[in-house]
């Protein structure tokens, strides 16, 4: 029998992430970036993230690097490669610049992915004190 079973019933498979739309605001600005969709992928789908250097940070799926390394006022979209060559979202935008108030939220969701992605394995430190005496 395949899956868990309970009470003779199957567990159900966990439903899927669906994507949010992300609308535009009337203040945006034409030649910002959104980082909307990139904050809810690093909550979302954290395992398609990775740094790359230790001052940029990867889309995997994507292949777009965001700048991190100097503080939350700096964060901006670092480059963008497809295998087809470059991607129109650096060169069309203001430097990669996010919409105004986002770059402090983009921060917080990096900050957030980074402190799980580099995460102590407790059991992992505590057996190099603990074992062989």
């Amino acid at each position: 029998m395949h899956g868990v079973v309970i009470n003779d019933a199957p567990l159900a498979k966990a439903p899927e992430i669906v994507p949010p739309t992300f609308k535009p605001h009337w203040w945006y600005k034409k030649n910002r970036l959104d980082a909307r969709p990139v904050i809810w992928s690093l909550y979302n789908h954290p395992k398609d993230w990775s740094m790359s250097t230790p001052n940029r940070l990867l889309h995997a799926p994507s292949n777009h690097e965001f700048w991190v390394g100097s503080g939350k006022m700096y964060t901006r979209l670092y480059d963008a490669q497809m295998q087809s060559g470059s991607c129109s979202c650096l060169h069309q935008s203001e430097r990669g610049r996010f919409q105004r108030f986002q770059k402090g939220r983009f921060w917080r969701a990096y900050q957030h992915w980074n402190r799980n992605h580099n995460a102590v394995d407790a059991d992992h430190f505590a057996a190099h004190f603990i074992s062989g005496h």
